[in-house]
């Protein structure tokens, strides 16, 4: 079967969930399923993050503004690969194509809490007339059935896998925060929905017995600073960072801490898992769903709720043995091979439907 993929998620210096899971299908599908052969089609800005592999082959198009690359880019690759099948890991497609396709909606935080206020008002109407009779790929139970409550239909679950962490040990640690400081890790934009100015103000309600002995350390926002807290402590925001200094910094962190008011999924908390750093995290859904029994969760709008639960987890080295144990065989469900399998069963699906 040849599938089109719309990869310009792979923009040069971009990390994102969506690019995380376009990634891990691409490198390892090929594992699980050899009847897939993959038309990558980008844009000028795209940069793919792995070697082309046999089974692919990658176009680009410069079509400006976007919405024309979205209908024109696809149809041209018809016309040269005659592929069987469209997979944009967006909620747009060409509407041209005379194969099926399947668009994704990762959730409805554009709706819930839109960063410009047209967002919220044409976000909805757009996803309904791209998802008409077609399908619909999401990443968690949560998100299905908040789309299905708006008229959405057809749609299929798959939660992503968590990828490989590639700090080894518990001792390769982030070089400027050494073996010796404590610190609580966060990983987060300034979206509104990440919640960052929440942490942040929490982190300073804590008592100074556990600021003077835990930083708070961000990474994943626009600016770099340090910041001294009066009364004692320290918040250091590093910045946009590779997967490897990410990974550094679950390994040396005491806990990590996931603030946000509302996800599709959540995959750091899950990258935390993996690398046995205890995870604290946003009540809110679909963090429960996603996360399990391996984390503790406070109430995201609740300063008290945050600052008691993290100082009674920093407070208890048998809660923190038991978090780590439990988060990592909860991130052990989310692995390549189930997700490769059934990303690869919605292929066949989405391939047998009408357009």
């Amino acid at each position: 079967m040849k599938i089109a993929i719309d990869v310009r998620e792979f923009s040069a210096g971009r990390k994102t969930g969506i690019g995380s899971m376009l990634s891990c299908l691409l490198r390892k599908i090929n594992k699980y399923e050899k009847n897939f052969y993959f038309i990558l089609i980008g844009d000028k800005n795209t940069k793919l993050p792995f070697p082309l592999a046999d089974n692919c082959d990658f176009y680009v198009y410069n079509f400006y503004p976007t919405i024309l690359w979205d209908q024109m880019a696809p149809i041209i690759t018809f016309q040269k690969k005659r592929f069987d099948l469209y997979y944009s890991p967006y909620y747009k497609r060409s509407l041209f194509l005379p194969v099926p396709s399947i668009v994704t909606v990762c959730d409805l935080i554009d709706i819930a809490m839109p960063k410009r206020s047209l967002h919220k008002y044409i976000s909805l109407p757009l996803i309904r007339f791209y998802s008409n009779k077609t399908k619909v790929l999401t990443i968690s139970k949560y998100s299905r059935d908040e789309l299905e409550k708006v008229g959405i239909k057809n749609i299929s679950c798959v939660y992503p896998c968590v990828r490989e962490i590639g700090a080894k040990n518990k001792y390769d640690f982030y070089p400027p925060l050494n073996s010796k400081g404590k610190y609580i890790f966060s990983l987060g934009d300034d979206r509104p929905h990440k919640n960052m100015d929440f942490l942040i103000l929490a982190y300073k309600r804590m008592r100074a017995l556990f600021r003077n002995s835990f930083s708070l350390v961000i990474a994943g926002g626009k600016e770099k600073y340090r910041e001294k807290i009066d009364g004692g402590g320290e918040i250091i925001s590093l910045g946009v960072l590779d997967d490897l200094d990410i990974d550094r910094l679950y390994n040396g962190a005491s806990i990590f801490v996931f603030p946000s008011l509302i996800e599709g999924f959540g995959l750091p908390p899950l990258e935390a898992m993996k690398a046995g750093c205890p995870v604290l995290s946003s009540g809110m859904p679909p963090m429960p769903e996603i996360l399990g029994d391996g984390a503790i969760y406070f109430n995201p709008l609740d300063l008290n709720d945050f600052a008691q639960k993290v100082e009674r987890i920093l407070s208890s080295p048998e809660e923190l043995s038991t978090l780590s144990i439990k988060g990592r065989e909860r991130a052990s469900i989310f692995n390549e091979e189930k997700f490769c399998l059934e990303m690869a069963k919605v292929f066949k699906e989405a391939a047998g439907c009408a357009g």
